[in-house]
């Protein structure tokens, strides 16, 4: 049985009121997530505040299951409104492939690991940031 979308809401809310007691600029920010949040608009709550953006990416890279687990219902609606931005795009530029650029700074290790995988796919533990712009 899956839960119900208010009650994972209401969880998520209730987890970072407790997370953040102390701190008045970010309750504020999780009252107006409360008041003001629909499905359509969670990448600009992802995008717009970074209490969102640093716990959730937190999370992902430390597998930390329990934060993951409070953010379930803003994970799938994040993948939800990124899958239908990326059909509206793909659709727009009538091309099922797209070359995207990100600046990363990682390891030799790393990039032997990447160069070593080409034609594989490549599993990430945070969301990426891309653009189509190749800016050296």
């Amino acid at each position: 049985m899956k839960p119900a979308p208010d009650r994972t809401k209401k969880e998520l809310l209730d987890f970072l009121r407790t997370t953040y007691r102390d701190k008045d600029e970010q309750l504020r920010i999780i009252d107006e997530f409360d008041h003001k949040y629909s499905m359509d608009r969670a990448v600009w709550w992802y995008t717009k505040y970074t209490l969102f953006y640093n716990f959730l990416n937190q999370a992902l890279r430390n597998h930390d299951f329990d934060v993951l687990t409070a953010f379930r219902f803003f994970i799938i609606d994040l993948y939800k409104q990124l899958s239908r931005e990326h059909q509206k795009y793909l659709a727009a530029l009538n091309k099922s492939n797209i070359q995207v650029y990100r600046g990363q700074a990682i390891n030799e290790n790393e990039l032997k690991l990447i160069n070593d995988s080409i034609g594989e796919y490549i599993s990430m533990n945070s969301f990426l940031s891309t653009t189509t712009a190749d800016i050296h």
